[in-house]
This record gives structure tokens, sequence and C-alpha cells, in this order.
């Protein structure tokens, strides 16, 4: 019964990791789906510990074995559950005509260059340059100082599009610096931004958005912004703390979306959207060797942590962001570039 006994424990670990993700990955800070999630959580790990209080009442009994062994097997579904978490559908993108090449910006700072070959991108957007930018979280003078160096290394080149994933700051004295050495990268189409949790909090919401009009950064609240002569629309998505999204866009336009979470990505799928981009978690917390990360906060568990990924016609890439500045070898921030190419041999 040892082994059934540290299959419950390990089930019991993973499981509060497990649903601690899916949880703090919701964002819903109602009463109701709090005390539910943690009921659940609570409830499940009662479940798992129960041997432990069946042996102190009747050592070696039937119940006491009846309750190890299903402990066991409910903690071993729980710990491969948390090791390979269910995808909806969802799958990793490592080669298929993905090229990636990365360099450091300022010490603790990565800028990812991911070239994508798309069949269904339009003829006339080959070459589009899209600077996606996420969870700047600029909470001191120093990390506005490095986030001075990012911006001043990437203004020559510029970009076709860039992307403002939300989540710039607590620090509301430091917003109005943040938002304007982000909006003053040249961006030939246009600087393009959703809100994040964070954004969102407090009385943070009214003074971004005011500050993001006045440099002419257009926010996508649920909405589309459409460039028929380009053959490129764009949707920013704020669920799940903005409803209702969007209508689906129409298909004669290639769909880029932009997300704050990678939750979102079965709703962009709906939304006829062929490439999307979202941040939030942060690359994930404490990866473990093999295991990856073992902390990211989405609804879909430890899968989305930060890369390309796919679901049906919809592609997804999830930048780890800038995060907090810790700058160590396993855990960077970074700016991503997408390059995208029409894929040989596309329909016209």
């Amino acid at each position: 019964m040892a082994l059934a006994t540290a299959g419950a424990l390990l089930g019991a670990a993973t499981l509060v990791l497990d649903l601690g993700n899916r949880l703090f990955g919701s964002y819903r800070r109602t009463v109701a789906g709090f005390t539910w999630r943690l009921g659940a959580v609570l409830g499940s790990v009662g479940l798992l510990l129960a041997p432990a209080g069946a042996l102190a009442l009747e050592p070696g009994s039937t119940v006491w074995r009846v309750l190890s062994g299903a402990a066991g097997v409910v903690g071993a579904v729980a710990f491969v559950h948390f090791l390979l978490p269910y995808r909806w559908g969802i799958r990793r993108v490592r080669r298929d005509g993905v090229q990636e090449s990365c360099r450091e910006l300022t010490p603790g700072i990565l800028l990812r260059e991911v070239s994508l070959r798309i069949p269904s991108l339009p003829a006339g957007l080959d070459g589009l340059e899209v600077l996606v930018i996420s969870d700047v979280h600029c909470r001191s003078r120093r990390k506005l100082g490095l986030l001075r160096e990012c911006c001043a290394a990437l203004r020559p080149r510029g970009a076709d599009l860039v992307l403002l994933l939300g989540d710039f700051g607590g620090k509301s004295e430091l917003l109005a610096e943040t938002i304007e050495l982000l909006a003053a990268i040249p961006a030939r189409l246009g600087t393009f931004c959703v809100l994040g949790n964070h954004d969102l909090e407090g009385a943070r919401e009214a003074t971004i958005r005011d500050l993001l009009g006045r440099h002419a950064v257009h926010v996508l609240p649920n909405a589309w912004a459409r460039f028929p002569d380009r053959g490129l629309a764009l949707v920013g998505l704020e669920t799940p703390w903005r409803q209702p999204p969007p209508a689906p866009c129409e298909a004669r336009l290639f769909a880029v979306g932009l997300a704050h979470t990678p939750d979102n990505l079965a709703l962009l799928e709906r939304l006829n959207v062929g490439l999307a981009v979202a941040g939030h978690t942060h690359g994930g917390r404490a990866r473990l060797p093999v295991v990856g990360p073992v902390l990211v906060p989405t609804l879909y568990g430890r899968f989305l942590d930060r890369g390309l990924f796919r679901r049906g016609r919809t592609l997804l890439y999830v930048s780890a962001g800038l995060g907090y500045f810790c700058p160590s070898p396993r855990n960077r921030g970074e700016l991503t570039r997408l390059v995208l190419r029409r894929a040989e041999g596309a329909p016209a």
C-alpha cells in the first residue's frame, strides 16, 4: 500500500497545481466561481488524502485498503493529466515551415524573430512584419530604463504592425512614459492594442485608454479593424473580462487576432482568425527538466506556456512577454517579431 499512498500524495500535489493554474487562468473574480473552484480543489485533495484518516481510525482495515487503492488510482490519473493536460484539439507546432532565431536586445530581454509560412496568407501580405509586445509590467524606473533600451533598438527597423497585448504596469506614475515609448516604435500600418487583466483593475483602465488614444494607438476592445485594400483584418479580444465577442470575419480577408490570454484560442478559431497572438503566461513558472513549467495560468492547464500552437486553421503564437524583467538564463523576457510568408504552391 506504500505505492498507493505515494500515488495519492503525488496526485494531490499535482491536482492542486493543475486546478490552481486553471483558477488563476479563468480570472473570473465572482464569489460563486471562486467558491466552486476552491471547493473542487479541497474536495479532490480530501478524497486523495482520505486513506490517511482511515488509517488513523482503523489501521489495515478493509475500508482503509479500498480507500487507499481508489486514492492511488485517482492520484495516478491526476498526475498523468498534469503532465499531459488535455489539449481540446490543440497541438504544438514545432516545424511546419517555422524558422526561429533570437538575439539579446538588453540584458535579460530577447528579441525572437519567427518566420511563418501560411498557406491562406494573401499574396499582398507576403513579408508582413508583426512586432508583438506583451506583459510589460513596468513597475520601476530601472524597468523603464530597460524598456527604453529595447524600444531604441527596435525603432530603426520598426514593423508593419505593432501589437500590444496589455498589462502595461502597476505604477500609475510610470504609465505615461511606458506607453509613450511603445507608441514611438514605427508601425507602417499602425499600432493596435488590447488591455490585459491588470490594466482593468482598480482605476487604471480609463487612464490607460486615454493615454493610448493620445498616442494614436488603436484599442480593439472586442472589435475589428479592417484594411480591405491589403486583404487584412485585425480583431482584438478582451474576453473573458469584456463581453460579448464580435461577429466572425468575412472570408475574403486574412484575419489577425490579438488577445491577452491564450484561453481565447477556441473563440479566435470561431472568428475565422488565421493568425493570433497572446501573452499572459510569462512563459510558465518554475520550469523543471523534462516536465517543463509547473505554473501556467490558463484554463488549458500547463500546455499553452509559450511558442506556436494550432487549433483547426488558426495559428496562435504565445509570447512569454517582458514579464517582470528577471535577468536569469531560465526566465528572460522577450519581444517577438513575426514575419509572415506565403507558403509555396498556395492557391491564388
